[in-house]
């Protein structure tokens, strides 16, 4: 079985990283996007890391689990406004 992970240059993870985020989003100067599985859409954590964000003046829009088909969209977008 082959396996291949690919992962950001900087994973943060730890009891107060949701409030580097705001930071992070700026770095990276991008709009964020939360993408979340159903149950963890409405948690504490994820209402915690909107409100950084808000606070930054940065407002994700949050989306529950996507479908596969959302994925491949979201590639297809994401390729046409890089230029990949």
């Amino acid at each position: 079985m082959a396996l291949e992970i690919a992962s950001p240059a900087v994973i943060r993870c730890g009891e107060g990283e949701v409030c580097s985020l705001p930071e992070e989003a700026r770095r990276l100067g991008a709009r964020p996007v939360v993408v979340t599985g159903r149950h963890l859409r409405d948690s504490d954590l994820i209402h915690t890391l909107v409100s950084e964000l808000d606070s930054a003046c940065i407002a994700p829009p949050v989306f529950p689990e996507p479908s596969v088909n959302d994925v491949d969209s979201l590639a297809e977008f994401v390729k046409s406004v890089s230029g990949m």
